[in-house]
């Protein structure tokens, strides 16, 4: 199981492109102070930088034996935009990638929940005892929690996979919908809050179109290829299914160990990277699944999350060690002086270690190329971006003229 902790554990981005770049961050959250007791959606509104910051635009301040930066104060940078109080603790987020407003919380009663963040904004007021909320639609078919969630894109379907062995798949767009409304209710709460304004009853619960058992082995990690879904288990194996044929197409034990995290690459959908406790990321080719094409070897702790960059020819990496890393899938093989070996495989180009424990997720920005939100177990939320020299190829900056 890859859960670590129960407050900032879960994240996603929307994005809203305009003149002020401010972009638009959702995660699920139970704050620490007179709400702790309240599990909540929270959408943020975040502003950034109109331009790449130089080292002539920091200013420190001597504070003891430290530098403090005081361009990074956070105050006007971060700011609540929508906060939505849930049933239980969430578990997962995902965004639809075609209508950004549209998200599925995976909760950790094993009900997904379809909320439109459009329905909800502040109330001022004080909420009454037992307020009702209506979500959109709840995915009925897990009997446990999970934390594999994710859209598939161009479609309105979503794939989910859980503790109790079951990979399910949901079609929004479904006939098997029932009229039961879908409610919580939720204690009193005394600062501003949202409540949904769309007077409409929720639209119902829906069933699951396919799914998939995979004999009492929790599936820790799912994602789409065309009509096809690849996951990961704890027994050290990865599935693909077919969503037309209703069956595995194969399954492959890779490792002793639990896998936790899989992904798709989006320039090359042949190719997939798998991660898990075996502190290893494998790089596979979907039509010859009988051998890895590589092995990355260069963590020290388990891989909770891999996600490929759909603007650089890379895949991020988080671990239970605080970190996140970057590999340069194109500088695979790149032959490496001693020295610069004993820092990691040439493909490891970046690590990200501005958190102070153990990093929960993390989330490319769709509209801006490295540009990288992360949260961790201490509730810090950060949102970074490495230098381009770190991964732009140094070969771009020769001049011809050296050249011999």
């Amino acid at each position: 199981m890859k859960k670590q902790g129960n407050n900032l554990n879960n994240f996603n981005d929307i994005n809203n492109k305009n003149e002020e770049a401010q972009s638009n961050y959702i995660n699920a959250n139970v704050e620490n102070s007179k709400y702790w007791q309240y599990n909540t959606i929270l959408l943020y509104n975040v502003s950034l930088p109109s331009e790449e910051l130089s080292q002539s635009n920091f200013y420190y301040d001597k504070i003891g034996d430290f530098r403090h930066n005081s361009s990074n104060d956070t105050t006007n940078k971060f700011k609540i935009k929508k906060k939505i109080y849930h049933e239980c603790e969430i578990n997962k987020i995902s965004c639809n990638p075609e209508k950004n407003n549209i998200i599925a919380c995976f909760s950790s009663n094993g009900n997904i929940h379809i909320l439109n963040l459009n329905d909800y904004e502040y109330d001022e007021t004080e909420l009454k005892d037992s307020i009702v909320y209506n979500f959109d639609y709840t995915l009925k078919g897990h009997s446990g929690e999970g934390w594999g969630l994710q859209w598939d894109k161009g479609t309105n379907m979503i794939a989910s996979c859980a503790d109790d062995s079951y990979l399910c798949v949901w079609d929004i767009n479904s006939s098997s919908i029932s009229n039961d409304n879908v409610s919580v209710k939720c204690d009193t709460a005394t600062n501003s809050s949202l409540v949904n304004t769309n007077n409409n009853s929720s639209k119902g619960m829906i069933q699951p179109v396919v799914k998939f058992f995979n004999n009492n082995i929790p599936l820790e990690d799912c994602c789409w290829r065309d009509q096809n879904i690849l996951t990961v288990s704890d027994d050290g194996q990865f599935h693909i299914y077919d969503i037309r044929s209703k069956n595995a197409v194969n399954s492959i034990k890779i490792t002793n160990n639990t896998l936790n995290a899989i992904d798709v690459n989006p320039h090359n959908k042949n190719i997939f990277a798998t991660g898990g406790t075996n502190k290893e990321i494998d790089l596979w080719d979907i039509r010859y699944t009988t051998k890895s094409l590589h092995r990355i070897i260069s963590q020290k702790e388990n891989i909770i999350k891999l996600q490929w960059d759909k603007y650089q020819p890379g895949i991020l990496s988080s671990s239970s060690d605080k970190y996140i890393y970057f590999f340069d899938t194109n500088k695979i093989g790149i032959e490496q002086t001693y020295e610069d070996s004993q820092d990691g495989p040439p493909e490891l180009i970046f690590i990200h270690g501005g958190h102070s424990s153990n990093v929960l997720d993390f989330s490319l920005n769709s509209s801006y190329s490295m540009m990288i939100s992360s949260i961790s177990e201490d509730n810090s939320l950060q949102i970074w971006q490495p230098s381009r020299q770190a991964y732009e190829d140094e070969s771009d900056s020769h001049d011809d003229t050296e050249v011999e």
